[in-house]
């Protein structure tokens, strides 16, 4: 089922909040294995978003090539501090952290004021569209980087609930999408 480019970013958003989480509580020796993931699906994230959805925008409403231009600019801002993190054995934590926060200033202003201005200037049948490019030059990115492109944002969460209820896991009836993603993957 194809899915609106609106859903496709948002799902990517919560894949990356989760890899940051895992970070954050991830042994010094498993950390850099975790950060090349993010590396790579931040890039293919922004690489997508700046070759198809954002160009789509600027053409339905010129009035957002600000924010467009703005958010390009972020995209290059979380690039070079996650470098800065990576090259750092001092203080990996606080470097680590500012990208994170950049990061989710990023995601927030772009789910408060981009993605709602695609959607509104753009077709439902054209977000789509948008969607299906976007996933592919996402995908084709990140096996650039070797890393496979099947995650949990392309499983729903009913399936999730299903192998929830299978792997017999405790209060899966009140859990969040990203919860039961978390504990299937724990169990």
């Amino acid at each position: 089922m194809t899915r609106d480019a609106v859903s496709l970013i948002k799902a990517d958003h919560r894949v990356l909040e989760r890899l940051f989480e895992q970070v954050k509580q991830a042994e010094p020796e498993d950390r850099m294995r975790l950060v090349t993931e993010i590396e790579a699906r931040l890039n293919a994230h922004s690489r997508a978003e700046e070759e198809h959805v954002y160009p789509a925008l600027i053409a339905a409403d010129p009035d957002e090539r600000g924010e467009v231009h703005h958010g390009a600019e972020e995209h290059l801002e979380a690039e070079e501090l996650l470098t800065k993190a990576k090259e750092s054995t001092l203080n990996f934590t606080g470097k680590f952290q500012k990208f994170v926060d950049a990061v989710a200033h990023h995601i927030e202003e772009e789910e408060t004021d981009l993605l709602p201005a695609l959607r509104k200037a753009v077709a439902a049948a054209e977000l789509r569209r948008l969607g299906e490019q976007f996933d592919q030059a996402r995908r084709a990115h990140l096996a650039e980087a070797g890393i496979q492109a099947d995650v949990p944002e392309q499983v729903t969460k009913e399936e999730l609930y299903e192998q929830a209820k299978a792997a017999d896991i405790p209060g899966r009836s009140s859990m969040t999408k990203d919860q039961l993603a978390e504990a299937v993957r724990k169990s």
